[in-house]
């Protein structure tokens, strides 16, 4: 086994290549992302196992030369748990890519990613979780995925992904910028199933309050001023090289405002 190596911080671009390189064996597939086809292709095993405590570990096997990886998953869930049947197996859905992560990053000097866990150091086994949450996180929620305003709420997706809420945010919280803004520099209100009722007011455009509220949020998530075409309902950024006035209907185009339970539309 190789010496633990001496990290201060988490190595967050190693373990995203790490996590696109598995993505383009696999074709850059559309989510959920099923691992097994890779685990496959390299021989790796996955099982489903009491495991009287953790979620999952990856075992590292050594023999006539040749190394073999096992991932476990626990079957064995806590009976009083809160969570549904759902809940549980999207946990193990994560955990699997989790333990992926492990083998990948750490695999030179894991052999057992519970027990050697705790035998090195608290700080350098943090660090460890943390790379392999965020392969997980980059693998399962990669950045081809974002596509529409509405993936950045955390409910859609963690949907689309087939993950738990808690991941999705996690990732959300981190979403490069570039994509973010991208997503919600310019975009239609006809293109989502509830739409806002219009009410004229010579002073502004109001509509009543969206349950459905994921432009809401998708624009309050972005730092961006907000501009919509009253004619049209097209969304603009503040970039936008046509000036104040809208780059298909060439209406002028009005501030948008979002307070918390309600859109206003300001000229």
């Amino acid at each position: 086994m190789i010496p633990f190596p001496r990290l201060l911080h988490p190595r967050f671009t190693l373990a995203a290549r790490s996590a696109q390189a598995v993505l383009r064996e696999l074709g850059n597939p559309e989510p959920p992302i099923n691992i097994e086809p890779y685990l496959k292709k390299m021989k790796w095993r996955l099982k489903y196992e009491e495991l009287h405590g953790p979620d999952g570990y990856m075992i590292k096997l050594v023999k006539g030369g040749k190394v073999r990886y096992t991932i476990y998953l626990a079957t064995d869930s806590d009976p009083d748990s809160p969570y549904d049947v759902e809940t549980i197996q999207k946990r193990q859905f994560f955990t699997a890519v989790h333990e992926l992560g492990h083998i990948l990053l750490h695999g030179n000097f894991l052999l057992n990613s519970h027990e050697s866990m705790n035998a090195i150091p608290e700080e350098l086994a943090g660090i460890l979780e943390v790379e392999a949450h965020w392969f997980a996180s980059k693998l399962l929620m990669p950045n081809y995925v974002f596509r529409q305003p509405s993936d950045l709420i955390p409910e859609i997706l963690a949907k689309k992904c087939g993950v738990n809420i808690t991941p999705a945010i996690k990732r959300l919280s981190k979403l490069d910028n570039n994509i973010r803004e991208s997503l919600t520099t310019s975009f239609r209100l006809d293109k989502y199933e509830k739409l806002p009722t219009w009410i004229d007011d010579p002073h502004s455009i109001y509509c009543a309050s969206l349950k459905w509220d994921s432009i809401h949020q998708a624009l309050n998530a972005s730092k961006r001023r907000r501009y919509i075409c009253p004619k049209c309902g097209l969304f603009h950024g503040d970039h936008n090289i046509w000036g104040p006035y809208c780059i298909e209907c060439e209406e002028p185009v009005r501030l948008v405002k979002f307070p918390q339970e309600r859109y206003y539309f300001f000229t």
